[in-house]
């Protein structure tokens, strides 16, 4: 895997601890935002290990992305749509 998927993968981690702490704490508007930063930057860690990463930031257009790389996000798209 090249670098830059693992740097991806590394900030969406970080991302997703951030909104535990902030969850815990009852910090609810930025935990929500972290938690979706985790999730952007995990699809952007897929998409970046077949092809370049779309400069987009909406969610199911990167579950889109990420399948049409070949990664089944079927349940994805029936939660998010």
């Amino acid at each position: 895997m090249s670098e830059l998927p693992k740097e991806w993968l590394r900030l969406a981690l970080e991302d997703s601890k951030t909104a535990h702490v902030l969850f815990k704490e009852s910090i609810w508007s930025h935990a929500c935002f972290h938690a979706q930063q985790a999730v952007e930057k995990g699809l952007k860690a897929l998409i970046e290990s077949r092809k370049e990463v779309p400069k987009i930031h909406d969610l199911p257009e990167l579950a889109t992305e990420a399948g049409k790389c070949g990664f089944d996000l079927k349940d994805f798209h029936d939660y998010f749509g």
